[in-house]
């Protein structure tokens, strides 16, 4: 058994790795023999308005901090605000467009991978938790949950992942 689970966290490493890019579904053996599906985060775009050729004048571009703008740092913040509010669906949406916003810092991944996994968690999604865990922890091994945010049972949960993946 500990080698199946020593084969998963290498699958999961290196899908991390990857950056967790693509939208497939893989089977990935469970608890117990069940089976259950690894969900790839994806993130939902909206395509931009083409400019219209009947304008005379340019609207001026934004400037790279406009409040409006979903930068990763706001990310994260609406993230955290969202797991705090129990909002957790928003949070793993929010999570997931941090994860692909272009200049997000190994720090901000790694928060997202983790307030991901926490709301997987909280939403009894233990698989999608490990996952998203398990690439937190690829990012920074040594590290461990807040016990001022996280609750106990789910830093415990977090230690076991980090020794299945720290293998």
């Amino acid at each position: 058994m500990a080698r199946r689970e020593k084969g998963l966290a290498v699958v999961l490493v290196a899908y991390c790795i990857a950056g967790c890019a693509t939208s497939t579904r893989t089977p990935v053996q469970g608890v117990r023999g069940s089976t259950a599906e690894m969900v790839s985060p994806t993130v939902h775009t909206q395509e931009s308005p083409s400019p219209s050729t009947s304008s005379t004048h340019e609207e001026p571009a934004p400037s790279p901090a406009a409040p409006s703008e979903s930068t990763p740092e706001r990310l994260c913040q609406e993230m955290r605000a969202a797991y705090m509010n129990f909002r957790y669906e928003d949070a793993i949406r929010q999570a997931r467009q941090v994860l692909h916003a272009p200049g997000a810092s190994k720090q901000q991944r790694w928060t997202a991978y983790v307030f991901a996994g926490a709301a997987a968690y909280i939403e009894s999604r233990p698989f999608q938790a490990q996952q998203y865990f398990q690439c937190a922890v690829v990012l920074y091994p040594r590290r461990s949950l807040d016990p001022d945010v996280f609750p106990e049972g789910m830093r415990e949960f977090f230690h076991d992942v980090t020794k299945v993946t720290g293998e």
